[in-house]
């Protein structure tokens, strides 16, 4: 009588332990499938935010490359204006040269009198260095220091711009294949977590779930990291 009540302690003791086993097992596993279930819907929101800026970063892109064409725009206008006048000062210089040259005074007056207000400021301290005489003076108002084109200074600040604009764009490039790669990253969190679902052993499911996490912690601090735009 006391062998058959010992052998169902043990059969009761067994069925208590195989429970135990049983809920401790489903206890694990339902940890493991919540923490997978969270990278899965986190990593998803990461991976979406992460497309949205590589777009907006494009965007900036070619707002940048749109701003750099107008700026070269710009200055390739100032350029040729700035090349007709000191080609068309270049001629008159000549002209008023020749006109000295010929004793022409009349000619040479009424060619001074339409010198470009400019010109005719750097010209008069040219031909107050004397010159003619003068084996130190410049050769000609055009290799003077005061001598300046308006047109060639603002062609040089809109290529100036241009080289800023273009700067950006490349900087947005940039910044628009890195949230490409961020989006890459975050799209292997989403593999290694789907993974745990399908692996049957918990070693491996533990495995697969520490090597999302810790993609998933990388991926986090680099976005974070990155500048954005909303």
């Amino acid at each position: 009588m006391k062998k058959d009540a010992v052998d169902n302690n043990e059969i009761e003791t067994g069925k208590l332990d195989r429970i135990l086993k049983l809920l401790e097992k489903n206890s694990h596993k339902k940890w493991i499938e919540t923490v997978s279930t969270i990278l899965l819907s986190t990593a998803t929101v990461l991976s979406a935010w992460c497309v949205f800026q590589s777009s907006q970063w494009s965007g900036e892109q070619y707002f940048r490359i749109d701003d750099e064409t107008a700026a070269n725009q710009f200055r390739l206008q100032y350029e040729v204006a700035g090349a007709q006048r000191k080609t068309a000062e270049l001629q008159l210089f000549l002209e008023y040269s020749t006109a000295i040259s010929d004793s022409n005074t009349r000619l040479a007056d009424f060619l001074f009198q339409r010198f470009p207000k400019s010109f005719k400021e750097v010209f008069e301290q040219w031909n107050a260095l004397d010159p003619y005489n003068n084996p130190d003076a410049p050769s000609s108002p055009f290799v003077m220091k005061e001598y300046v084109i308006p047109e060639l200074v603002e062609a040089k600040k809109h290529a100036d711009q241009a080289a800023k604009f273009k700067k950006a764009a490349n900087v947005s490039d940039n910044r628009s294949d890195n949230y490409v790669l961020l989006s890459l990253l975050v799209s292997m969190v989403l593999f290694f977590s789907g993974m745990v679902g399908v692996a049957e052993s918990g070693m491996s499911q533990k495995s697969l779930l520490g090597v999302a996490s810790l993609i998933f912690v990388v991926s986090l601090i680099l976005i974070f990291t990155m500048p954005s735009l909303l």
